[in-house]
């Protein structure tokens, strides 16, 4: 509460590091038990706790992408046809920073986008608008 009030954050939205945690409108899923207290009481003071539907997996010691941009769409729109996500027709997606470093794992990011943006079944949207 404190480091919101002085970096002003407008919205109140947290999610767990290498944790995928939920906390939505009374709805809940953890991954471990671990963390599951700090989530309720982020959740009971206001926050929404969100973890992913969907993870762009990357190598954790070259930090390069395990899937290519074709398997990514082909999975996020497979897990959109089947709704099998926490909030049904929201798909969160999880990308690790540490993948996009080099020049053409940044034209993959890009061009993964650029895919998605063209499938008239898929919006993006900020996640402050994440359904409650």
């Amino acid at each position: 509460m404190k480091n919101a009030k002085l970096l002003k954050f407008s919205y109140k939205i947290a999610r767990f590091p290498a944790r995928n945690m939920w906390r939505i409108d009374g709805r809940k899923r953890d991954d471990i038990e671990c963390g599951s207290r700090t989530a309720d009481s982020l959740h009971h003071i206001g926050c929404k706790v969100v973890g992913w539907d969907i993870e762009w997996q990357h190598n954790g010691v070259a930090a390069t992408p395990v899937q290519s941009v074709d398997e990514m769409y082909k999975e996020i729109c497979t897990m959109d046809e089947k709704n099998n996500t926490f909030t049904p027709n929201n798909i969160v997606v999880l990308l690790h920073d540490e993948m996009f470093q080099k020049k053409w794992e940044e034209n993959e990011l890009k061009e993964l986008i650029d895919k998605l943006r063209k499938n008239k079944n898929i919006v993006f949207e900020q996640m402050r608008f994440y359904p409650q």
